[in-house]
């Protein structure tokens, strides 16, 4: 039987989420898949999911949700994810700065 993640967010993701999704229907949907996705495999070849080191230098991922939008999340433990932020890959609202 396939591992199930239980998700959880933070305050900083969903305040992300409503700037960048509020009104979007499409980026809504996108993000909607990525938690799919992310639930049953953080690692598939559709998230293009790859290690990031955070400001506090603890290891991170990135994933795409769309080609300029991205998620950066961490395991909390061997079955939690906790999604930590949501933003552009590049520009003023990047994830990466």
């Amino acid at each position: 039987m396939p591992k199930i993640f239980n998700i959880y967010t933070t305050g900083k993701f969903e305040r992300d989420y409503k700037k960048f999704c509020n009104k979007d229907f499409s980026r809504r949907n996108s993000v909607k898949t990525f938690f799919e996705i992310l639930r049953s495999n953080p690692f598939s070849m559709a998230l293009r999911t790859h290690k990031k080191y955070s400001k506090r230098k603890s290891l991170i991922y990135s994933s795409r949700v769309t080609s300029d939008l991205r998620i950066l999340w961490e395991f909390e433990n061997e079955c939690s994810i906790l999604v930590l932020e949501l933003g552009g890959h590049s520009g003023k609202n990047s994830v990466y700065k």
